[in-house]
């Protein structure tokens, strides 16, 4: 990883974004800080649907990043690495029990 920077239109942060040389933006890594828990994917995973995601990398929301630079969503990080990875591959593999998946969904 390169360790770019690149600064969001919406709030003049600069979150750390890396990736590979000759790479799109969507082929770089973002680093997320969600409620504690640290994820690094990559910008075309959390672009590919139409959702909050998606709007904090295309300018229209407002992008929050801790003194490390890490991107702050302000959201329990408990399911977050199965929302992950519904963007990623469009599955899911539900928890089995019920009060989990409430949880899933109230993400």
């Amino acid at each position: 990883m390169s360790g770019d920077t690149c600064l969001c239109p919406a709030s003049g942060a600069k979150p750390k974004l890396s990736g590979l040389k000759g790479g799109g933006l969507g082929n770089k890594y973002v680093q997320l800080n969600v409620g504690g828990s640290l994820y690094y994917t990559t910008v075309r995973a959390l672009t590919r649907h139409d959702t909050m995601l998606k709007a904090m990398f295309s300018g229209r929301m407002e992008v929050l990043t801790d003194k490390e630079g890490w991107i702050l969503i302000d959201r329990c990080g408990k399911h977050f690495g199965t929302i992950l990875n519904y963007l990623r591959d469009d599955t899911i593999t539900l928890p089995q029990n019920r009060q989990e998946i409430k949880e899933l969904m109230a993400e």
